[in-house]
């Protein structure tokens, strides 16, 4: 079973991250703040790196955490990075992954992703339908870069007739989808890609669910795709470059949930890539795409207890913080842990509701968290708020402060996004002569 305190410390009843009392990061930075443990990204990284083969490239999906400190880091152990954005292209290239390390996908990229995306050289972009083909090649061709060798190396986003059924529907597995081309359809892009001088087909890329901590039926799909990448390089009678089989790997959130087993995964991938190579895919690379399996554990989100109050018998921890900050609870309906984080270890002694400061009854960190007893001034830490926590969330909302963000590790800690002012966003807007 998941122990959602596993990846940090304990000191008497404080909570540590990274080697520091989460009540002394509280007071030295101010709440609500975002911190990221360093640490467990590298423990993270480096299990996972270990127990896949070696021709595997891991590209670290950067929509679940784009903190440049947090980027910079997987840069520097040597992922490669998945950007869905012109904004995100950027940002990798700030972090520090090479040109060649990033793929690019996204269902409605504009021409200046494409062209920006070209301009850097990055290893592919993922087209995800005919049309977006056809606007592809017309801007590499006005960009005078399909009259030269080697040809442009593009991939293929393929929206599988099967997929992985997820617990909650983020991605949305298989059906109708926003993602890729059908599957079925895939003969017809194929037709459209011949008439295409100077592009070339690099690799398939997958990527239809989100949060799956079964090793098993990852494994499954990815033989799909794999199968599919088969088929497809016979059909052009081309070699393919790499298999993108997405990303998709989950963390615990809630209590009983098993971890996904990654030696499992590793073996089960290992044996897919030595099949595959044995057959038409021959010198292709196996890409998976993870996000929040590198980062989720590693985040906590703190928040100050400014008031405890009972309402008809339910009790309230009112907080600093709220779903301003970290959106997901509400947006998903998925429960994260909260712990008393100056009094970890003790045992629960009454039953809280954990809301926030905004005017609406949907703010509600946590419902019917059990916790030693609450007061004013204490330290509550929402835990696996790594991915999809600062960036997702709605900052501006009642004009709120926004979190500040500290990358921690060993006992050292530092700034890696300072804490927003309201007056800051005021000072970005104006007034048009007309309305004064």
């Amino acid at each position: 079973m998941s122990d959602p305190l596993r990846p940090f410390g304990v000191s008497g009843e404080d909570l540590l991250v990274g080697g520091i009392a989460a009540r002394e990061l509280a007071e030295r930075f101010g709440t609500p703040l975002y911190v990221y443990d360093a640490g467990v990204v590298v423990d993270r990284y480096s299990g996972l790196r270990r127990a896949l083969p070696e021709g595997a490239d891991i590209y670290y999906a950067m929509k679940a955490n784009p903190s440049l400190a947090v980027c910079a880091l997987l840069a520097k152990l040597g992922a490669g990075a998945e950007a869905a954005s012109r904004g995100e292209l950027s940002l990798a290239s700030a972090a520090g992954f090479s040109a060649p390390s990033i793929v690019m996908a996204g269902p409605s990229k504009t021409a200046e992703d494409h062209r920006q995306a070209l301009r850097m050289g990055i290893r592919c972009v993922h087209i995800e339908s005919e049309s977006e083909l056809v606007r592809f090649h017309a801007l590499a061709t006005e960009m005078g870069l399909t009259d030269r060798d080697p040809p442009v190396r593009f991939g293929l986003r393929i929206n599988t007739i099967a997929a992985v059924e997820e617990e909650r529907s983020i991605i949305g597995g298989a059906g109708p989808r926003k993602f890729g081309v059908d599957e079925e359809d895939v003969g017809s892009f194929l037709d459209r890609l011949r008439s295409c001088r100077g592009l070339k087909l690099a690799g398939v890329h997958v990527f239809n669910a989100s949060n799956v901590r079964d090793a098993g039926r990852l494994i499954e799909n990815a033989a799909r795709i794999f199968d599919l990448a088969a088929s497809i390089s016979e059909e052009l009678e081309e070699p393919l470059d790499y298999v993108d089989v997405g990303g998709g790997l989950g963390i615990p959130y809630a209590a009983g949930e098993e971890p996904l087993d990654v030696e499992a995964l590793g073996r089960g991938l290992t044996r897919l890539l030595d099949s595959a190579r044995s057959g038409p895919l021959t010198g292709a690379r196996l890409v998976l795409e993870p996000g929040r399996y590198l980062v989720g554990e590693s985040g906590v989100y703190l928040s100050r207890v400014l008031e405890v109050k009972t309402s008809r018998g339910k009790s309230f921890a009112l907080v600093d913080g709220g779903i301003h900050h970290l959106l997901r609870p509400v947006l998903l309906q998925a429960p994260h842990p909260i712990v008393l984080a100056n009094r970890v270890g003790r045992m629960p002694e009454e039953v809280y509701d954990v809301a926030g400061p905004l005017c609406t009854g949907l703010d509600v960190l946590g419902k019917g968290i059990a916790l030693p007893e609450v007061s004013p001034g204490d330290v509550l830490a929402v835990l696996c708020a790594g991915a999809y926590g600062y960036s997702e969330s709605m900052l501006e909302f009642l004009s709120h402060p926004s979190p500040a963000e500290v990358i921690v590790r060993d006992g050292e800690a530092g700034v890696a996004r300072p804490r927003g002012e309201p007056e800051e966003g005021i000072a970005r807007q104006s007034i048009p002569a007309f309305v004064r």
